[in-house]
């Protein structure tokens, strides 16, 4: 579903998604009303607008947030991190881009729970043993990770599940052209941050900064 992001320009929209992130991706209808101060006849003509629209579910009295990527990032929600990048073969380096990259965003205060990285099979054996992070590979052949579809088919259902659950930080800065292309697309599909690592100066610029994202779909 093609989410509608135009919707948080409503002011009664937006202070839903706000309280709803603030309290954790879950709260009671009731909790919602006192918190907004919106009445209930009007508070469910708004929820129903953003189910449909693929924003919450709702169940037995409860409302759910189900994309915590980018909701929780334009009202500064606390929320896990989770990572996804690229890693390409290893080509004489010390230390794997995703383990710069890690270290460079936990001087920022970001510590993900969850590292995802795309790569190839021959790559995640030139980094056998040297890469210290608990990561979850997705594993493509050296042919798929040089056409920008088939990357984007490999990473597209993963990136999916992540900002349901996380604030996700995507980094294009490894492997191939078509995989930086592919990932680049998806985040901005997904509306999710997305990082370049200036690997010999070991500096991290923004992209797409959350307040980008701000800007952008809150038009502030």
């Amino acid at each position: 579903m093609e989410v509608n992001y135009g919707l948080l320009r409503r002011r009664k929209v937006r202070a839903l998604m706000r309280a709803l992130a603030l309290s954790g991706g879950e709260a009671s209808l009731s909790r919602l009303a006192r918190e907004t101060g919106i009445a209930k006849s009007t508070l469910e003509y708004n929820l129903r607008i953003l189910e449909r629209n693929g924003f919450i579910t709702k169940t037995k009295g409860m409302v759910r947030l189900v994309l915590k990527t980018p909701i929780c990032y334009l009202f500064d929600a606390p929320c896990s991190y989770a990572y996804m990048g690229l890693l390409g073969e290893r080509t004489g380096r010390a230390e794997a881009e995703t383990e710069t990259a890690i270290k460079l965003l936990r001087e920022e205060g970001i510590n993900p729970e969850k590292i995802v990285v795309a790569t190839t099979y021959r790559a995640v054996t030139d980094w056998e043993g040297l890469i210290h992070l608990d990561v979850e590979w997705l594993l493509m052949t050296e042919e798929d990770i040089t056409n920008v579809e088939k990357v984007e088919a490999c990473i597209q259902p993963k990136l999916e599940e992540l900002v349901k659950n996380y604030k996700v930080i995507a980094d294009c800065t490894s492997a191939t052209k078509p995989a930086t292309i592919a990932l680049y697309k998806q985040a901005e599909k997904h509306k999710t941050p997305l990082i370049y690592i200036y690997e010999k100066q070991r500096k991290l610029h923004w992209i797409t900064s959350p307040n980008t994202l701000k800007q952008q779909l809150l038009q502030t």
